[in-house]
């Protein structure tokens, strides 16, 4: 993955300044170097480790941020 799009922690956005991360370009990134098993589960990692740094996301804006956008149409 380009070390443009890589979170910005604790703050969970894009290095680059794509806002939120994973950002579109991040997300294209990951798409290309994971088959979507491989995808869901490192979304779901994130998740877990956002939700230690994002305490005022919900479990909902959680899920849709880092994973719910891995399931192909």
């Amino acid at each position: 993955m380009s070390e443009l799009h890589v979170p910005d922690r604790p703050s969970w956005q894009c290095a680059r300044g794509d806002g939120p991360w994973p950002c579109d370009a991040a997300k294209a990134e990951l798409r290309a170097a994971y088959d979507p098993v491989g995808l869901a589960m490192h979304g779901a990692e994130r998740l877990a480790e956002a939700a230690a740094e994002l305490p005022n996301a919900t479990p909902r804006e959680l899920f849709t941020r880092f994973v719910a956008w891995t399931k192909r149409p």
